[in-house]
């Protein structure tokens, strides 16, 4: 028996996760096929436009999912020069370094969640 019209539009449906990987490995892909520079931000965009608000999605979604030093290169060399300095230093190190103000420790955040853990037993303890 066939699938009915309403099967085989979930067939078809992707989810976000599947629509990201193939994002990403479309871009890994096209990467790692090292084109000249000024080849790679336009494969890169895939007929998007050239502009601010494009590469730094383009960027963004990179730097978080890949480690391809060619994608974020390219990107951050456009965007350095459409980019106030200070918006392109927030970008090209988004999150402070050890030392800098705003800088979080994981082992902080661990010893936080242990400290608060204890509390919540203390309490619990106390109470019987």
């Amino acid at each position: 028996m066939g699938l009915t019209n309403y099967e085989k539009k979930e067939e078809q449906t992707l989810t976000k996760d599947q629509v990201l990987l193939n994002e990403l490995c479309r871009i890994e892909s096209i990467a790692r096929s090292r084109p000249a520079p000024n080849d790679l931000l336009a494969a890169l965009l895939a007929g998007f436009p050239r502009d601010e608000a494009h590469v730094k999605k383009l960027y963004l979604f990179a730097k978080e999912r890949t480690s391809l030093e060619n994608v974020f290169g390219v990107c951050l060399e456009f965007l350095e020069t459409v980019v106030p300095a200070r918006e392109f230093e927030e970008l090209s190190r988004p999150k402070p370094k050890a030392g800098e103000p705003g800088f979080e420790s994981v082992l902080d955040e661990i010893a936080e969640m242990d400290q608060a853990v204890r509390g919540t037993i203390d309490e619990i303890l106390k109470g019987n």
